[in-house]
């Protein structure tokens, strides 16, 4: 059988070594020969991700995917420190009453990749009719979520996206309050492609559960595991815990 093209985006930080135990591993188990391609960004697998390969996506990317019907989960891959309470937050400054008062305010971003910073709350305002592009009246993206919590604490924003993770050491810097918690958040997947066939779709997901690499393991992808992604794409979460949101599809 010809090795299996596994697609490794390089924001995962995985040596030649790692990917060699991996494959090993893998091989041990299974007789599957992986052959590790590396890529330069996971932005790019819906576009180089051939149907007879396999993928680890981050979650927002492998939702995307199975969107396409180019690749359905095999495996999460949780990472050591990661957990099902992990979440986006909308963090805003003191004086910000709820979701509401975001409408005119100027917004703080991580960057267009990240999905606690940008993705995930974006589309979690979307869900509820909202034109994000003109509810603001400014928005940054500030490079990091060190760089977001940093421009909430001097002023230069009003709110910010994060993640969960990063809360106490913001509410440690400044005076804010969490507007929203989405999630959680999923973990990355192993997908494959569509015509991988179903023994070695079988093979990987028995080899690979349980498997330990760099700090990874490795578990079956659970039913509805990106759901949060479906579900506020669908529009379908309209109220919050602040109450009615209407006046944020139609702000003053």
């Amino acid at each position: 059988m010809q090795p299996i093209t596994l697609l490794v985006p390089d924001s995962l930080h995985l040596g030649d070594e790692e990917l060699l135990d991996l494959h090993r591993s893998v091989l041990d188990r299974s007789g599957l020969s992986l052959a590790p391609v590396r890529v330069a960004s996971a932005d790019l697998l819906p576009e180089i991700l051939s149907p007879d390969a396999v993928a680890w996506a981050p979650p927002w990317i492998a939702f995307l995917l199975g969107s396409l019907s180019l690749a359905t989960p095999l495996l999460s891959a949780l990472r050591v420190g990661d957990h099902d309470s992990r979440s986006s937050i909308l963090v805003a400054r003191a004086g910000i009453d709820g979701l509401p008062g975001l409408a005119g305010s100027h917004m703080g971003w991580v960057s267009r990749r990240s999905v606690t910073g940008f993705l995930l709350p974006r589309l979690y305002l979307e869900s509820f009719g909202v034109d994000v592009d003109t509810l603001f009246a400014t928005q940054q993206f500030c490079g990091s979520h060190e760089g977001a919590a940093e421009a909430l604490a001097n002023g230069s924003v009003d709110a910010i996206a994060t993640d969960s993770r990063r809360l106490g050491g913001i509410l440690e810097r400044t005076r804010a309050r969490v507007l929203a918690s989405i999630g959680p958040l999923p973990s990355d997947l192993l997908v494959a492609g569509c015509a991988v066939p179903t023994a070695v779709r079988e093979g990987l997901t028995r080899s690979m559960h349980g498997l330990w690499v760099a700090g990874t393991t490795f578990a079956r992808a659970r039913a509805g595991h990106l759901d949060v992604f479906d579900v506020l794409g669908r529009g379908a979460r309209r109220e919050s815990p602040d109450g009615d949101l209407a006046s944020l599809a139609n702000p003053s």
